[in-house]
C-alpha cells in the first residue's frame, strides 16, 4: 500500500542521489508513496501561500521555497500537512491544517 504526498522532498534526494546510500534511500521513499502532482493547482495555492507568509513579514527563499511548495501541494490536494517544524508554517493555518508529528 503506498500513501500520497508531495515529491519535493524527494528533489534533495536525487540530487545527491550519486552517493550508494542516498540512492537507497531514495529508492526505498520511492517505492512507499505515489507522488501528487506539481500542477497549476498547486501553483495557485504557492501564490496564495506565499502572500500568507509575506504578510506575517516572512519570504520564502532556498529551503523555505521547498518547504512552501510542499505546503502548496497539501492546500491543493486537500490535504493535512504533517511536519516536525509547524513553526515554519506559521500564519498559514487559515490555509491548511498543519498536523506537528
Amino acid at each position: 500500500m503506498t500513501a500520497d504526498g508531495s515529491c519535493v522532498p524527494l528533489i534533495p534526494l536525487r540530487q545527491r542521489a550519486f552517493v550508494p546510500a542516498d540512492k537507497d534511500r531514495l529508492q526505498r521513499a520511492e517505492a512507499t508513496f505515489d507522488p501528487l502532482p506539481v500542477d497549476a493547482g498547486v501553483a495557485r495555492a504557492y501564490g496564495r501561500i506565499d502572500a500568507a507568509t509575506a504578510a506575517v513579514g516572512r519570504q520564502a527563499h532556498g529551503r523555505r521555497s521547498m518547504d512552501l511548495l510542499i505546503a502548496a501541494t497539501a492546500v491543493a490536494s486537500g490535504l493535512p500537512l504533517y511536519t516536525r517544524t509547524p513553526e515554519d508554517f506559521s500564519g498559514l493555518s487559515d490555509l491548511l491544517d498543519i498536523v506537528a508529528v
